[in-house]
């Protein structure tokens, strides 16, 4: 029997380790956010912080004018979390504004919807995804990193899933930096006990092509410095710069 939630979904989960509790052919039953506060806190702090617009934008392209009419419209209502001095997370669960706020948000939260769902697919299909129980919430915790520089984490409420975040964290240069973070926070939850990787392989590295492709990136990028350095014949230019949208942040 599918469950009354407005934001139930039904993920297709590739099959990779045995033990696992999503065997192949079967399904990840979680709810996008039980809570409608809890989705609204995480919409408004992740799709205000300009550090991980770059990984949204990765999955699902939207124009940058949804951010900043977004910050514009939160500030007109006098959000808390748009203070200088507001160091907490958006304090949505007992805001008098949310209401007013609803009307804001309703476009943002639709997109960040979008995306979960998408990091949900691609890190289930990898797959790239570890399940535990956590000692730290006490509860069963499934936890995803696709090809890409975001985390999601979701705790198991009975048979069904319930989101607790999606992410991109800031501070890493690579999808391997993340996983080998989020294996070691992992680790420390479960106290190394009773966790099922699917699949090790995925968690431990990303592949050798990947590798050898950012490589050959990198080596192209120094060749055609080298090689303007030479055409310049010691000419000096004065390097340009174009209006960005974060100076009005």
């Amino acid at each position: 029997m599918r469950p009354h939630y407005a934001r139930y979904k039904e993920i297709p989960v590739q099959n990779c380790e045995p033990g696992c509790p999503h065997p192949d052919g079967e399904v990840l039953r979680i709810i996008l956010f039980k809570k409608d506060q809890l989705l609204r806190s995480h919409a408004v702090k992740h799709f205000t912080n300009t550090g991980e617009e770059k990984s949204w934008k990765g999955v699902m392209p939207f124009g940058s004018h949804l951010i900043i009419q977004l910050i514009s419209d939160l500030e007109n209502i006098e959000c808390p979390f748009m203070e200088r001095d507001w160091h907490d997370d958006p304090p949505c669960s007992n805001c008098r504004r949310f209401t007013r706020c609803s009307e804001i948000m309703n476009e943002a939260e639709k997109a960040y919807l979008d995306i979960v769902e998408k990091i949900l697919e691609e890190g289930a299909s990898m797959p790239r995804y570890a399940c535990f129980f956590s000692d730290e919430i006490r509860e069963y915790v499934f936890c995803t990193v696709p090809d890409r520089k975001i985390v999601a984490k979701a705790a198991l409420d009975g048979d069904i899933y319930n989101l607790m975040t999606c992410h991109s964290p800031l501070g890493f240069k690579s999808v391997k930096e993340i996983c080998e973070k989020q294996m070691e926070k992992i680790l420390s939850e479960a106290r190394s006990k009773n966790i099922v990787w699917c699949n090790l392989m995925n968690w431990k590295a990303r592949t050798e092509h990947a590798d050898s492709a950012k490589k050959k990136r990198k080596k192209g990028k120094q060749s055609k410095k080298r090689s303007s350095k030479k055409k310049a014949h010691g000419k000096h230019h004065s390097k340009g710069g174009g209006s960005s949208f974060r100076k009005y942040l």
